[in-house]
């Protein structure tokens, strides 16, 4: 059984007068005692049981964030408790600070809103929410375009229980945000595989509504080192300047119906396409008349969420050949559009990729075609125990999976994990990624 991984970063309390017995209940744990220490400073005691193997984990880790015109330097420490009591982890809460903002980058931190859930755009900055019942903190985690290929956080903001907490969903609202940046979460739970809980504090994982997802620019090449999972992240909202020249859904009769069905690398990725972005939604748009003339009156694409072709990045031992993930059957993020489809690749943040997807749809309109996404929701790209932490299983993995009362990942998918649609929460992320589909993207249907 995997040993705890779970540690706490820094968390704040908004006041040393706030009561403790409260702050106690806005970490959600039902079972937790606090008292007040006085070592070193006042600071609450959080004591929580740990379900989780016992392991010695004596440890301090200093980061520094850096930026073109400050640094924010961030001490975490993380130790057991000098005198266990009953089995239960000790966690410091040391009191609150004020966390200021870094000029060009963001301004000065506020409490934000629980909703809506993601990043979104406020009158003078960005908003950002995210969904977790099992956290004890979370951080957010912002890039630069230059520090995420270099893996290297560029500012990290923890945020306070108390402020940033309502219910379940963390929030923040950076005003004066940079429109370059990216950015992930950090989440501090228990790690409790025997009870389905798999947080990764050492993983950053994605904003399950992030609208990009960004880490390698070019299909089929290994990061840094070879590395076929470097570190992930989304873009900040931009305010929408796409101009779809008063396009509007064709809404052909179902009975008139006649679908292409195709694969967006595969439609053009050999030569004999003559396009000029092969494997694209570039190429594919070159080719739309070519279907329309044929008589087809929509075109249904295979999977063109962000996914890793790299996930099974092995050598085929009767072949030699790498294998790859080819159809795209395994999604990291449903809201955004798989960036290696897109000629621009990971430039600007993903963006270049909603772009590229915007006017492939616009011109499919133009020539009297419907698009329909083939989106699978009983999966992840996360899989089973032995999968990665990338995003749902690092938020919440009980509220996202269907998890056995031992831990154990039902796998009614096949594929290593089922996605947990009888959730309120998950269902509700279903319907958003939807929607986002067809009122920003303009797509005409789903199968």
């Amino acid at each position: 059984m995997a040993a705890s991984k779970c540690s706490t970063n820094l968390l704040t309390s908004s006041s040393l007068k706030l009561d403790r017995d409260i702050f106690t209940r806005s970490l959600r744990l039902p079972c937790a005692q606090s008292k007040l220490v006085n070592n070193d400073g006042p600071k609450f005691q959080i004591l929580f049981p740990s379900r989780a193997p016992s392991v010695v984990r004596d440890r301090c880790r200093t980061k520094v964030y850096a930026s073109s015109d400050s640094q924010i330097q961030q001490q975490s420490t993380v130790r057991p408790s000098s005198v266990p009591l009953d089995g239960r982890q000790s966690v410091v809460v040391p009191a609150a600070e004020k966390i200021s903002g870094i000029p060009g980058m963001f301004g000065t931190p506020e409490a934000g809103a629980p909703a809506p859930l993601g990043a979104s755009l406020t009158e003078n900055g960005v908003n950002f929410a995210v969904f977790s019942s099992t956290a004890v903190s979370i951080s957010l985690c912002l890039f630069t375009e230059e520090d995420l290929q270099a893996e290297k956080v560029s500012a990290e903001i923890p945020l306070q229980p108390v402020m940033n907490c309502t219910g379940d969903v963390w929030h923040v609202h950076l005003p004066e945000v940079d429109e370059g940046l990216l950015y992930a979460f950090r989440v501090q739970a228990p790690h409790m595989p025997e009870k389905g809980q798999w947080c990764d504090p050492e993983a950053l994982v994605l904003d399950p509504y992030g609208i990009t997802s960004v880490s390698r620019g070019e299909y089929g090449k290994p990061g840094k080192d070879d590395d076929t999972w470097p570190q992930m992240a989304s873009a900040v909202p931009l305010r929408d300047e796409f101009d779809w020249e008063g396009d509007r859904r064709l809404q052909h009769r179902p009975q008139d119906h006649i679908v292409y069905e195709l694969h967006v690398r595969g439609f053009t990725q050999d030569p004999s396409s003559k396009v000029e972005s092969p494997g694209t939604f570039a190429g594919m748009r070159e080719k739309l008349q070519h279907i329309a003339d044929m008589g087809f009156t929509a075109v249904e694409l295979m999977p063109v969420q962000e996914f890793n072709e790299l996930e099974y990045y092995s050598p085929n031992p009767v072949t030699g050949e790498y294998r790859y993930n080819y159809w795209g059957y395994s999604t990291i993020n449903f809201f955004s559009p798989a960036s290696r489809y897109s000629a621009g690749g990971a430039a600007d943040g993903g963006r270049a990729a909603i772009t590229e997807f915007k006017e492939l749809v616009k011109e499919c309109h133009r020539n009297g075609l419907e698009v329909i996404l083939d989106i699978v929701f009983n999966h992840t790209a996360e899989g089973n125990e032995l999968g990665p932490v990338l995003s749902f299983r690092g938020l919440d993995n009980r509220v996202y999976y269907v998890v056995a009362p031992a831990g154990q990942f039902y796998n009614y998918s096949g594929c290593g994990n089922t996605f947990n649609c009888n959730h309120p929460v998950a269902r509700r992320f279903i319907v958003d990624c939807l929607r986002y589909w067809v009122t920003e993207m303009h797509v005409d249907g789903f199968r």
